[in-house]
């Protein structure tokens, strides 16, 4: 019931804002619909009675994507990433991550362990490769994103994770795991992104593996 009240204020917040609303619910919107509707979220409103964004912009450039009232705006990739802090090496990230996620798991059906083991399998290579970048020197990396280019490390992670995604909606076919991240994971998390980043080339190079 929590996560279908989250539902239902994102899609009044939608008609009120005025926008285009790709037709569907929220979490089959293709990424070039999610990105467009993102962008104009952002953008202040071009006429009419003011309306406050439900992304709200820091000021200095930033802005704040709160999943409680607005959960489209995410990517799949960054709730994806999210959803892996529940795998975090880190054994308090990783227990507050399933604390939070553990009433919505339990209401969308699955059993916790189960889920938290099938999820592990299916994504253990991607983290493996998470923990090599993880002790590699930075300096280069540094360097190589003062100039806008990702390095091969980071460019061979990017695909990995877009992979690996698809695998994991896979494993989890037929609960549907895009509506699992949606209305689970979305409504726990809040993200500060930087303005720079937030257009069309840059978004959907992240979902499409940096392609």
């Amino acid at each position: 019931m929590r996560h279908l009240f989250f539902l239902a204020a994102s899609c009044v917040a939608l008609s009120a804002f005025g926008g285009s609303t790709p037709d569907g619910p929220i979490w089959s919107w293709t990424p070039v619909e999610r990105v467009a509707v993102r962008l104009e979220r952002h953008a202040p409103p071009r006429s009419g009675p003011h309306v406050q964004s439900l992304s709200v912009s820091a000021g200095d450039g930033r802005f704040f994507i709160d999943g409680q009232t607005s959960p489209e705006l995410f990517m799949p990739i960054e709730l994806f990433n999210a959803l892996l802090q529940g795998l975090a090496d880190d054994e308090q990230v990783r227990a507050v991550s399933r604390e939070t996620l553990a009433p919505g798991i339990r209401a969308f059906g699955f059993e916790e362990a189960a889920f938290w083991t099938k999820l592990d399998q299916a994504t253990s290579n991607f983290r493996d490769q998470l923990r090599e970048r993880s002790r590699r020197e930075w300096s280069q990396r540094r360097a190589a994103r003062s100039e806008g280019v990702p390095t091969p490390t980071d460019l061979k992670l990017c695909q990995a994770r877009v992979a690996t995604l698809a695998s994991v909606r896979d494993v989890f076919r037929t609960e549907g795991f895009d509506r699992f991240l949606y209305t689970v994971v979305a409504p726990t998390i809040t993200i500060t992104t930087e303005g720079a980043y937030e257009t069309p080339d840059h978004l959907l190079s992240i979902e499409r593996g940096c392609q």
